[in-house]
C-alpha cells in the first residue's frame, strides 16, 4: 500500500536495506582477508577470486537509480523503464549544434514563443488564468458578487495577477457556478480544496519489466501533486474533481462525445493517482471521479478502478 501525507516529507529517498541484509549477499567467507594470504594461493583460486571481484554486481543497483521525487503528472505505468528518455536526460547529451565533425556551425535563434502571437499560446494563458481564479475564489463571493469582481479582488489583494484577471474565461467560470456539480460541492459536509500531498508510491508499479518489478518489490518513490477538490458523499464515500482547462477548437466542440472521450483518454490516468492519494489521505473511498471541462461547460465521470 501507498502511505500518503499532507506535507513535506521527512526524507525524499528509498529507504535503504538494512547493511545487516546486504552483507548476506556479498559472500566473503572464503576469500583471502590479508595480503599476506594472495602469497599462498594458486594460480587458478587467484584468477578465479579475480573474475568474481570484476563480475560483481551491486545486488541494489536497481534502487540506487530510483528518481527521488515525480510529480503525478509524470507518472505512467512504465517510467522507470524510461530512465535515459527525456524525463530523465542528461545535460551533458544535449547538443547545441548538429555537426559531428567538429566545425562551428552558425545557429539561427528564433524569437522566444512568448514574443509570438500565437493562439493556442493564449488560450493556453487563458486556461491557467481560470485555473489560477479557481483556486482562489471564495465560493460565496461569487454567487454575492460575481465573478469579475471576484477576480478583480483576488488581483487586488495579490492572488493573481491583473493580466490573468482580465484573461479568465468569465462566461465559462459562470456556467460553472451554474452546474449540478459545484451544486454537489456547496451542499457537501466536507468540501476540501486545492490539497497538495506527498505519497510514496510503489516502485514496482511504475515498471512493465518482469525483473525490475522483482527487484523494486520493497522500494517506492516519493510522488507529489495537488488535488483540485474533493468532498464527502452522503453515504460517506469520496468524490474527487479535477478542473480541466484544455482548449478544443469550435469545430471539435460539435461532437461532445469525441471530445469527452478525449477528456477521459488524456486525464484517467492522473485522476487515478489523485484517487489512490485521496483513499489514503481520508480513508474513505472514493466513489466518483469527474473532471469538469469548462471547454464542454460540463463534469465527465471517469472510471473509478
Amino acid at each position: 500500500k501507498a502511505s500518503c501525507h499532507i506535507g513535506v516529507a521527512n526524507s525524499c529517498y528509498s529507504h535503504p536495506t538494512p547493511m545487516t541484509e546486504q552483507k548476506k549477499n556479498m559472500d566473503v567467507r572464503d576469500e583471502p582477508s590479508l595480503l599476506s594470504d594472495i602469497g599462498q594461493m594458486t594460480y587458478r583460486s587467484a584468477l578465479a577470486l579475480v573474475e568474481k571481484r570484476f563480475s560483481f554486481r551491486y545486488p541494489y543497483a536497481d534502487a540506487a537509480v530510483l528518481p527521488a521525487k515525480l510529480s503525478v503528472s509524470q507518472l505512467y505505468p512504465s517510467i522507470l523503464d524510461d530512465l535515459d528518455g527525456p524525463v530523465f536526460e542528461r545535460w551533458d547529451t544535449l547538443r547545441l549544434s548538429g555537426r559531428t565533425d567538429g566545425e562551428e556551425e552558425p545557429m539561427e535563434f528564433q524569437p522566444p514563443a512568448f514574443v509570438k502571437a500565437d493562439h493556442r499560446q493564449q488560450a493556453a494563458k487563458r486556461g491557467t488564468a481560470t485555473h489560477v481564479f479557481m483556486q482562489f475564489c471564495d465560493f460565496e463571493r461569487v454567487l454575492d458578487q460575481g465573478v469579475s469582481a471576484e477576480a478583480k479582488r483576488l488581483a487586488r489583494e495579490k492572488f493573481m495577477t491583473e493580466e490573468d484577471a482580465m484573461l479568465i474565461d468569465t462566461a465559462s467560470i459562470e456556467k460553472f457556478f451554474e452546474s449540478k456539480l459545484f451544486e454537489e460541492m456547496r451542499a457537501a459536509p466536507e468540501l476540501h480544496r486545492e490539497v497538495r500531498f506527498n505519497m510514496f508510491y510503489p516502485a514496482s508499479e511504475l515498471t512493465d519489466q518482469a525483473e525490475l518489478k522483482e527487484s523494486l518489490e520493497n522500494e517506492s518513490v516519493l510522488v507529489q501533486g495537488v488535488i483540485d477538490c474533493f468532498f464527502k458523499n452522503r453515504d460517506g464515500s469520496m468524490t474527487v474533481v479535477d478542473y480541466k482547462t484544455d482548449h478544443f477548437a469550435g469545430e471539435d466542440l460539435k461532437n461532445r462525445d469525441a471530445v469527452r472521450q478525449t477528456l477521459v483518454q488524456r486525464h484517467q490516468r492522473q485522476l487515478s493517482y489523485y484517487r489512490k492519494a485521496c483513499e489514503t489521505l481520508t480513508g474513505c473511498r472514493v466513489s466518483r471521479l469527474q473532471l469538469y471541462s469548462f471547454a464542454l461547460g460540463e463534469a465527465v465521470d471517469l472510471e473509478t478502478e
